[in-house]
């Protein structure tokens, strides 16, 4: 009687394995695809825009720097250059941030 418990057991250890086996290289083979928490949806919804509005602020700040009467004041020229760099940095993360949403969507 012990040694049919001891068979019994040796099976389903067995099947338990095998099944655990099949289980991870399924699992391995087809990640499984990551959703957009509500929030990180929300913001996905509205990056466009905002990567549009901080286009603009660029444009903006880029001709204000080449606007020929601004060249002679170099305080003014300095700081929209600084204006430029943050607003530049700002559309970069922004890019990055939609890259980063759009990945994860799928």
């Amino acid at each position: 009687m012990a040694g049919a418990a001891l068979e019994v057991r040796s099976n389903a250890k067995r099947c338990n394995d095998a099944w655990f086996a099949d289980f991870g290289s399924s699992a391995s083979a087809a990640p499984a695809k990551k959703k957009l928490s509500y929030l990180e949806a929300r913001e996905y919804a509205t990056i466009e825009l905002r990567v549009e509005e901080a286009e603009q602020l660029v444009q903006g700040k880029r001709a204000e720097l080449e606007d020929p009467a601004n060249a002679t004041n170099a305080s003014l020229l300095v700081s929209t250059q600084a204006d430029l760099d943050s607003a530049q940095d700002a559309l970069d993360a922004l890019y990055t941030r939609w890259a980063e949403l759009e990945k994860k969507s799928g």
